[in-house]
């Protein structure tokens, strides 16, 4: 999961250090002494910013009274280069999850390109913490903490997860937690102003605004691209699983408790994430709904393979013209992707319909896209696949 993801009350409170913030108060002086640094507040002796005198600002908007939101994870800056990176407490019986980063980040798979798992960077071993361990890795921001603006950007968001997907299964690794909160970014060099650490989407000094930041799309592939990462290894497994479920819970096969295939548990996942925060959220991205159908079939035998799914998706991506991947992505107005995980969001025919009859153009552009590239589809990725292609009614 993220450090944005919630661990403790991050937002409403006083300001106080949690019981899960004094643990890396502890570990200040330590860490300092291993390299790293903690901004104020994790040090001994911090004295909040607004018990300063003339300060009225309350505390959740001052840099030093923003809770962290993840009792084990914290920012911090490595001192020999001021690189910021994140560090993660495990419990050492837990260190499965450094093994499979280490092997990842050995010389062969750390040098593909297809590598989508996070760098481990450092082990820590906290001498008065002999059951635990830290780990260290390159700070990364969630992948949706600004929009995202074009085609463009989505195919290269699609494309990165469904690769990084395919070279972990292709070295027998399963995830088993590929879900939403388990995708970063590597997108500091996006922003015009430093962001917050433990609130991204805002700058370092607590404003509430959002921080400055160019596009995806701007940023300059030759000297930094922007890449996905696949976090949180806790849960991967070599072979058939059984055991705690991910953020994920909605695959069949966790319905009972029995042995089930986490590769397969794994396409599924992703496929959900591309149906909640995709297409139920931008009404112009329908070009995936059929692969995402097959990802999220409830057999888990009959769905593709990471690699097929990824095979099947630069086949899409080949059929899209590049004048067209410029093109803006169209917000379904009102989209709540938390009311639809309850089972409370409108239909997506219905927010379909609302979308269109506020942008008639965008709506009309998009059906004559689809039903031209419809041929295409059927020579790259055979007839029966294409024709899954919900195409929009001229009504709507």
């Amino acid at each position: 999961m993220p450090a944005s993801s919630t661990g403790t009350d991050c937002e409403a409170n006083d300001g106080s250090l949690t019981a899960g913030e004094l643990c890396w108060v502890e570990r200040q002086p330590w860490l300092e002494q291993a390299g790293y640094e903690l901004r104020p507040r994790y040090r001994p002796g911090w004295q909040p910013s607004w018990h300063n005198d003339g300060n009225e600002k309350p505390s959740m908007l001052c840099e030093d009274g923003v809770r962290n939101c993840r009792d084990n994870v914290l920012d911090a800056i490595r001192s020999s280069d001021k690189i910021p990176v994140t560090l993660k407490a495990i419990k050492a019986q837990f260190e499965d999850e450094a093994s499979y980063l280490q092997f990842f980040g050995q010389k062969k798979p750390s040098g593909d390109s297809r590598n989508h798992c996070v760098p481990l960077l450092e082990i820590l071993r906290p001498p008065l913490e002999p059951a635990t361990v830290i780990l260290v890795f390159p700070r990364l921001v969630p992948w949706d903490v600004f929009p995202f603006s074009r085609l463009d950007e989505a195919f290269e968001f699609f494309g990165q997860v469904l690769e990084g997907l395919a070279f972990m299964h292709d070295h027998h690794v399963a995830h088993r937690d590929a879900s939403w909160g388990n995708i970063m970014m590597d997108g500091l060099h996006l922003y015009l102003e430093p962001p917050h650490p433990s609130r991204p989407a805002w700058p370092a000094t607590g404003e509430p605004r959002h921080a400055r930041h160019v596009a995806r799309y701007d940023a300059d592939p030759r000297k930094k691209p922007v890449r996905y990462y696949f976090i949180d290894f806790g849960l991967s497994a070599r072979r058939n699983g059984r055991g705690p479920a991910g953020q994920d819970r909605s695959a069949p096969e966790l319905a009972h408790n029995e042995p089930y295939d986490p590769f397969a548990l794994d396409v599924y996942c992703i496929g959900s994430l591309f149906l909640v925060h995709w297409l139920n959220a931008y009404s112009n991205v329908e070009f995936l709904r059929p692969l995402v159908a097959a990802m999220m079939d409830p057999v888990p035998a009959r769905r593709p393979t990471a690699t097929d799914a990824l095979r099947q998706f630069n086949g899409i991506r080949r059929c899209v013209a590049l004048k067209l991947r410029t093109t803006a992505l169209v917000r379904v107005q009102g989209y709540d992707w938390q009311a639809f995980v309850r089972g409370g969001a409108t239909s997506h025919q219905h927010q379909h319909q609302h979308q269109h009859q506020h942008h008639p153009t965008a709506a009309s552009e998009f059906m004559h896209r689809v039903l031209s590239v419809r041929s295409k589809l059927a020579r790259v990725l055979g007839k029966r696949f294409s024709s899954r292609i919900a195409v929009p009614s001229a009504a709507a």
